[in-house]
């Protein structure tokens, strides 16, 4: 971060930090005021470095991140990986199921690793919708049986731990 930019998130973030905000927050939860910020994420602000690539016993590897999350896809390009999306594709419950997996089911023939970025299911918690969770999870359980079914070395992982 460069010293001008400094100077200026030295002066905003004590004055705005414990403010309240007067907006509601999303969803409609009544009268409820949004607490203050707790922190302040700058863009831009930073260097960008030179990563190199990512390489396994010497070789580069081939990246392919499916995804309709523009962050995603930014990150994923920026690490090396090739950035595969559709105009079907979103990072919500809209997106279209069916075209990522074939996206990636392409990809796997053509790259080393295969990232598929689903967050449909992730929405629908943080709206506490719990059965269309439950839909939109048997979808995609359906879609990747299907997908292992097609390619035994596939191996999924996924990002949140289970609850306990």
């Amino acid at each position: 971060m460069d010293a001008r930019a400094s100077k200026y998130l030295s002066e905003f973030y004590p004055s705005r930090a414990n403010e309240t905000s007067d907006r509601r927050p999303r969803g409609g939860l009544g009268e409820r005021r949004l607490s203050g910020a707790n922190a302040v994420l700058t863009r831009g602000a930073g260097h960008v470095h030179r990563l190199l690539p990512l390489v396994q016993d010497g070789l580069p590897l081939r990246i392919a991140c499916v995804s309709g999350d523009h962050t995603v896809l930014g990150l994923a390009a920026f690490l090396g990986a090739s950035a595969v999306t559709g105009e079907a594709m979103t990072a919500s419950l809209d997106t279209d199921l069916e075209a990522k997996f074939a996206a990636a089911r392409a990809a796997l023939g053509a790259s080393d690793l295969v990232m598929l970025h689903i967050k449909g299911a992730d929405i629908a918690a943080h709206d506490r919708r719990l059965e269309l969770k439950l839909e939109y999870l048997e979808r995609v359980d359906r879609l990747l049986g299907e997908l292992i079914e097609r390619h035994p070395g596939a191996a999924p992982r996924r990002r949140h731990r289970r609850p306990r």
